[in-house]
């Protein structure tokens, strides 16, 4: 059974139905073709129900093709990697999964460490380690890591020629008893190159590296229902080539970049639904990938990718509230950045990040459509609710579609900025319609500069009508570098814009997030009509 999922990217020109064969999903406790037990199993055993393999060493070991399955018994653990080695079809996926009741099955990257010995220096404990560990727990809280092993500070951890060091104020941790994890595997699992793999229903836990990659191509990947927690750099990451995936029902937290990472041109036609994303962004390194990351993060990837119904939220914070870094530009909610024309992003849920709720960045031909952003606030008064910009002018920013979104409360609400790249025709075309962008807690709802008030020269064309803009205050909307406005009669008449409101858009429960329309608000049917993405005419202002 192969159903076929349609998602459409709609806009005008844009207009792109994308089908996708999808592997089906097996019942959370289906029959498969070999059983995997860590407290019961013997890998001399037949691996069947009543007599399972014990590691994921003999999986590994074990050719599987199309179709077949393995199950992972549910409430085990297995500290070893997952290397996926053969492929299924399209028709016929080859699926790892769980089996049994339970908790799911967790498939650890990181070794319990139980025996410590004094190093000479005080308060310092050594353990030897197999591999260089990047991250280190402490009763599941990540450590931080030292610059060497004679400056340690308390919980700090410092590693060199295959020895950890550890810092722990209160005595040798073994005779305490603590529960000390110290990362060995790059991944939890490596999908190795292959297709048409189904991965569901596990718990991936403290990756080296990353929790589920793909070292090489990889083409119809189902990754569903999953749980990964404490990967030191991308929850979900592909290296070449990543078509035709489903990616959904996930939950990603704690990584030290991003939840879900996909990058190079090889990057299409994949669907990333309905997952959520939290607590990732929780490490900066200027000189790594922790420097730009979030939620989601899709940079210099091919066309027909649609990412919708997701939710991403306290990116770039730690648990305690504390922002990783102030002004570095991770903990983003959703971001598309150097993408080809006709990729999607709708109906997408971003709040409490750390920086920009959604940003859009040297990209054009692309539709942001029903999303909703809001208290985006925490990077020391820098985060928008929506950013559309051309910062690096590596590509224009030219034909997007921003309609129908909800920007709230976030610090500033809506940007649209060809940033200070000075080059002629860069920002040009694109639509800003039927949005509700309110409460901003810095005053600017709207800021549009270098291109993007069609100031003729950096840019030329850009729509703005029918949105809600609001509440009206001294520069409540910016047009142009020291171009600011306190009124929207003011700004529609020098603009040339139209039929935008500032107006209390009357949302049901804010602070509940709920952000539907109380009956007589000045947003219902109160839109522009938008061919592909409007499903009334007229439609209602707002992505509710």
């Amino acid at each position: 059974f192969t159903p076929t999922v349609t998602a459409m990217n709609a806009g005008g020109s844009n207009s792109k139905q994308l089908s996708l064969t999808v592997n089906a999903p097996l019942p959370g406790n289906g029959t498969f073709t070999y059983y995997v037990d860590s407290a019961n199993g013997s890998d001399s055993n037949p691996g069947t129900a009543a007599q399972p393999w014990k590691t994921i060493a003999k999986v590994n070991a074990t050719g599987l093709t199309p179709g077949q399955s393995v199950g992972f018994n549910r409430g085990d653990t297995w500290r070893e990697q997952l290397t996926v080695l053969s492929s299924g079809t399209s028709n016929a996926p080859i699926t790892f999964g769980a089996y049994g009741s339970g908790p799911p099955p967790i498939i650890d990257g990181a070794d319990l460490v139980l025996t410590w010995t004094s190093s000479g220096l005080p308060n310092v404990y050594d353990a030897p380690t197999v591999k260089r560990p990047l991250q280190i727990f402490a009763g599941g809280v990540r450590l931080a890591q030292g610059t060497s092993r004679a400056t340690l500070s308390n919980n700090q951890w410092f590693w060199t020629a295959g020895t950890v060091s550890l810092y722990n104020s209160s005595g040798n941790p073994g005779d305490q008893g603590l529960s000390i994890a110290v990362s060995q595997r790059d991944s939890n699992i490596d999908l190795n190159g292959t297709s048409y793999i189904t991965i569901q229903d596990l718990a991936l836990l403290h990756a080296n590296q990353n929790g589920i990659y793909c070292n090489g191509s990889c083409t119809g990947p189902t990754l569903q229902r999953n749980t990964i927690s404490y990967a030191l750099n991308d929850g979900i990451r592909n290296g070449l080539t990543w078509a035709n995936s489903l990616i959904t029902g996930n939950t990603i937290d704690h990584s030290g970049a991003s939840g879900i990472v996909l990058v190079t041109s090889g990057v299409t036609n994949n669907i990333i639904s309905n997952n959520t994303l939290h607590h990732n962004s929780q490490i900066y390194d200027v000189i790594s990938e922790h420097a730009f990351s979030g939620g989601i993060y899709f940079w210099t990837v091919g066309s027909g990718n649609v990412v919708t119904g997701n939710v991403s939220h306290n990116n770039g914070l730690l648990d305690s509230g504390t922002l990783v870094a102030k002004t570095a530009p991770i903990g983003m909610g959703l971001w598309f950045d150097t993408v080809a024309s006709g990729n999607t992003m709708s109906n997408n849920t971003s709040y409490n990040n750390s920086y920009n709720g959604i940003q859009l960045e040297d990209t054009s031909g692309c539709t942001l459509t029903y999303n909703l952003s809001y208290g985006n606030t925490n990077a020391s008064n820098y985060a928008y609710g929506i950013s559309v910009n051309s910062y690096n002018q590596l590509a224009p920013t030219s034909g997007n579609i921003i309609d129908n979104n909800v920007a709230y409360g976030n610090f500033w609400g809506i940007q649209l900025t060809g940033y200070s790249n000075g080059a002629p025709g860069k920002f040009t075309n694109n639509s800003l319609k039927n949005n509700i962008i309110y409460g901003s807690l810095g005053a600017v709802e709207l800021s549009t500069t270098f291109g993007a008030e069609n100031d003729g020269t950096m840019g030329s064309g850009n729509v703005y009508r029918n949105n809600i803009i609001g509440p009206s205050g001294n520069a409540f909307i910016v047009w142009g570098v020291q171009k600011n406005y306190s009124t929207m009669g003011s700004w529609q008449t020098s603009s040339g814009q139209t039929n935008n409101i500032a107006a209390d858009p009357l949302f049901t429960n804010t602070s509940l997030g709920t952000f539907t329309l109380q009956p007589g608000s000045p947003a219902i049917g109160a839109g522009v009509y938008v061919p592909g993405i409007s499903a009334v005419n007229p439609p209602n202002i707002g992505a509710k």
